[in-house]
């Protein structure tokens, strides 16, 4: 697969023999099937897809903004295409490279499902931090990692 993104910061085993891949500097997503062909599934207005976990037919997906030093929250990164696809939007979750240490750098970030029909939806947003993290726990349940100043947080998703 050739993204023509910096770096795949994410992996995790799809259905029938398909990974998915997460990208940075532009958080993409692909689908990459046995055969080696790859289609973009989802773009993120966002820096990176930190986390990928397969949960009871749906897939979850950390997604980080970082706010550069000397940039105005949510400027573009210099040279990058403008994003085409889901803004990540930091406040209440609607109802139903080396990471930066987040001390030095200004994030915020969501975690959202993407249902195996296609519809995505935002569960989780964060005004400040980082998602490190996702992992498929027994019985169905999605868990998520944040980091802020230095402290590790979960989260139960579903």
């Amino acid at each position: 697969m050739d993204s023509g993104d910096k770096h795949v910061m994410a992996l995790a085993l799809g259905d029938n023999g398909t990974v998915l891949a997460g990208t940075a500097d532009q958080a993409i997503l692909y689908r990459v099937h046995p055969d080696g062909h790859a289609e973009a599934v989802h773009d993120f207005e966002a820096n990176e897809i930190r986390a990928i976990a397969r949960v009871a037919g749906a897939t979850y997906l950390a997604v980080n903004v970082f706010d550069r030093p000397n940039e105005a929250p949510g400027a573009p990164i210099p040279g990058a295409q403008p994003g085409k696809g889901t803004k990540v939007v930091a406040g209440p979750a609607p109802a139903s490279g080396a990471q930066p240490r987040s001390d030095q750098v200004k994030a915020h970030a969501a975690v959202y499902r993407l249902d195996d029909d296609g519809r995505i939806e935002q569960v989780l947003a964060l005004p400040d931090g980082y998602f490190t993290a996702l992992l498929a726990g027994p019985g169905g349940q999605a868990y998520a990692r944040r980091e802020l100043r230095g402290r590790s947080i979960a989260y139960r998703l579903a």
